[in-house]
């Protein structure tokens, strides 16, 4: 008569090591486990975005005063002071475009090596690094570039009889603004 033993001589298995919150962050929804691991590409959403929304406010208004050189324009007086709402408007929608032109700057940056698109097309990257900043700001400058132009037709092409910033700023004209 043999009898079992119920003692092992194996330690039982260690606990999985808990992740730091200086190092890891919550992300259930891209990878599938409850903590992914902290990317320096983050500091993106951080610290680049804001900059261009201010920079994307710049602009507006640099545009904006370049369309009523001679008359004068001053995109604070016109939101504080005057309580221009067709301003409003229309910095929000230039806002908004900007944020949807930044989302799409993120979206299919590679951040390894090798690059490859939806076309099948591949890219040998040396600096990951390099390729994800300058696909950033090319995608940047290129969605701006086509937001100015855009504006541009719409203000001197589709409605040619009437002044769109005129509208905007002297008759306060919310339909103006929605319309750009």
């Amino acid at each position: 008569n043999t009898r079992m033993s119920n003692t092992s001589s194996a330690a039982p298995p260690a606990a999985p090591p808990q992740p730091s919150w200086t190092v890891w962050i919550v992300d259930t929804d891209v990878y599938g486990t409850p903590y992914t691991p902290w990317q320096w590409e983050n500091l993106v959403v951080v610290v680049i975005i804001p900059l261009w929304f201010v920079l994307a406010r710049w602009a507006y208004h640099a545009y904006m005063s370049l369309l009523r050189r001679g008359k004068g324009y001053s995109l604070t007086a016109e939101l504080v002071l005057k309580d221009n709402q067709a301003s409003a408007i229309d910095l929000a929608g230039v806002l908004l475009a900007s944020g949807l032109i930044t989302a799409g700057s993120l979206a299919d940056i590679p951040l390894e090596s090798p690059f490859c698109d939806t076309t099948g097309f591949c890219v040998e990257v040396e600096n990951v690094q390099a390729f994800y900043w300058a696909n950033f700001f090319a995608y940047q400058l290129l969605g701006g570039a086509l937001l100015a132009t855009a504006r541009l037709f719409f203000d001197h092409v589709v409605f040619w009889r009437v002044s769109i910033s005129d509208s905007i700023v002297d008759a306060r004209n919310i339909g103006a603004a929605c319309v750009l």
